[in-house]
């Protein structure tokens, strides 16, 4: 290893020979000495420099991975991250760094190439079918007077129980024109969770000191409650100094401790029991003001446990970016939530965003997954776009990262980021088109072929015998099953297919 002194860039890897357009993964341990005066925790950095034929220079910097909130008191720390090197690069060298006057070392850095995985989709089609489905058995009894060739029986798959759902304009839910009541429809038709863009967030709902507004939110979930929608409450609040109330900006430790409690006993004496989720403080990584507000490096830890207290009818989540659709802080966010659930904190889910600003790479993403899987906590994608211009790629994209996520067991649930081009933040991943009539598009297709075709059971089941069984493996979720006899409905029975729960039904006819 090789150290540039003052610079506080350390060396760890140099030109080292790459495969063009190849994908690594890169880790090692990395503990901080001291902190600078006046710092809570520091940074630490992992780049990539990219070297060509062509390169005079050291080469195209890239980032692989961030470590904040780092501390001497951590020990030696984990940090891993990934790159697919540019097409006419030829070597790579790794650096490691961190803020001006912070002493560090660093240990054990190894990189390995990330083989692509040619049979990727058809293995995920074999795990979706092991862990998203369970056995069904119908046992039919027909009676001599019958003749089974005139039997039918119908089994359709009415919803599912893997959540599946969308952000929403919570005006619009109870807008009173044609096109806020087309959005409306529309998203009760194919969507059975939500999560409110920004009327949920606090310097929304608050923008007053002591004068909170339910109002918007409150006309929404008039909508939503009674049609069955379970709604994900995003956020409590959020970690960066540009998403805090500006009433709040410039309180003192004690008003910020106190304008916090205030926030959540408000939230649950209004909501309490209504809300599936809640996100507590949102984009902790990437925003440290209310830990460096009341100077406690675990002040989210108090959030949570507050938040517990108040209303224990809902799941308490984490929720940030760059966790997956990139590698920059996959490794953070994964001591991130190990460390909360060491010290006692109630984290339900870790929050996967997902927004995917170029197309989705499942061999870096199924190596993302796994690092966050380690934690054991179950994983909810909340904010899931693919922004792609080109509608075919779109298309394409929101399948193939669908189905990655559909196929890992830790993943429980998908919500994504919008999907009508006339209410969405980015066109480019829009999933349905229209102003007063609203259809999918192309991509929109291929989602809703996924989940309504591809991922839905439906059998029509016809007796050859007097008695005879069926077997077959469906989706989790509601069912209907329609007995006829001779075109004419004899029989109905609901069931529901639960994980670990396998069903088995008797059909006398």
């Amino acid at each position: 290893m090789s150290s540039t002194g003052e610079s506080l860039i350390t060396t760890v890897l140099e030109d080292v020979p790459v495969e063009k357009s190849g994908k690594y993964f890169f880790s090692c341990q990395v503990k901080l000495v001291n902190v600078a005066p006046g710092c809570m925790w520091h940074k630490v950095i992992i780049n990539a420099l990219l070297k060509s034929n062509r390169t005079r220079n050291a080469g195209t910097k890239r980032c692989m991975a961030q470590m904040p909130q780092m501390t001497p008191e951590d020990g030696w720390v984990d940090i891993e991250g990934d790159i697919q090197v540019d097409q006419d690069t030829t070597k790579m060298t790794i650096q490691v760094s961190s803020d001006a006057d912070v002493k560090y070392e660093v240990d054990e850095p190894e990189l390995s190439q990330i083989v692509v995985n040619e049979n990727w989709k058809e293995q995920a089609n074999r795990r979706i079918d092991k862990i998203r489905k369970g056995d069904i058995t119908i046992n039919v009894d027909i009676s001599d007077e019958f003749d089974p060739s005139k039997v039918v029986i119908k089994v359709k798959q009415l919803s599912h129980s893997f959540p599946w759902g969308t952000c929403v304009k919570a005006g619009a839910l109870f807008g009173t024109s044609a096109a806020d009541k087309a959005y409306t429809a529309f998203f009760l038709k194919h969507f059975k969770w939500a999560t409110f863009e920004n009327s949920m967030k606090w310097r929304f709902m608050t923008p007053t000191e002591g004068k909170t507004v339910f109002s918007t939110v409150d006309r929404a979930l008039d909508v939503l409650i009674p049609n069955g929608i379970k709604v994900r409450g995003h956020c409590i609040a959020w970690g960066k100094s540009t998403k805090v109330p500006v009433w709040l900006r410039s309180g003192d430790a004690k008003r910020v401790e106190e304008a916090v409690s205030k926030r959540i006993d408000e939230l649950a004496d209004h909501y309490q029991g209504v809300f599936a989720h809640y996100d507590v403080c949102n984009e902790q990584l990437h925003g440290d003001w209310y830990e460096q507000k009341t100077k406690d490096p675990h002040y989210i830890d108090q959030m949570f446990l507050k938040s517990a207290a108040q209303d224990d009818t809902v799941d308490l989540c984490l929720n940030d970016y760059d966790v997956c659709s990139k590698g920059i802080f996959t490794s953070a966010y994964r001591r991130q939530g190990l460390s909360m659930v060491e010290r006692g904190v109630p984290v339900s889910y870790l929050g996967i965003q997902s927004h995917m600003g170029c197309y989705p790479d499942v061999d870096l993403l199924t190596k993302r997954l796994q690092i966050l899987a380690e934690t054991g906590i179950p994983l909810f994608i909340t904010e899931l776009d693919v922004r792609q211009e080109d509608i075919e790629l779109r298309a394409q994209g929101y399948e193939d990262i669908l189905r990655l996520y559909f196929s890992h067991p830790s993943v429980h649930g998908i919500i994504i980021w919008g999907f009508w081009k006339e209410n969405i933040s980015y066109e480019t991943a829009a999933l349905a088109e229209g102003k007063k009539n609203i259809k999918w598009n192309q991509a929109g297709e291929k989602v809703h072929h996924l989940w309504t075709k591809e991922w839905q059971t439906t059998e029509k089941l016809r007796p050859q015998n007097k008695e005879e069984s069926f077997e077959f493996r469906g989706f989790f979720g509601e069912y209907e099953l329609n007995l006829e006899y001779d075109g004419e409905t004899q029989w109905t029975h609901s069931f529901s297919l639960e994980e670990g729960k396998d069903v088995n039904i008797d059909v006398n006819v």
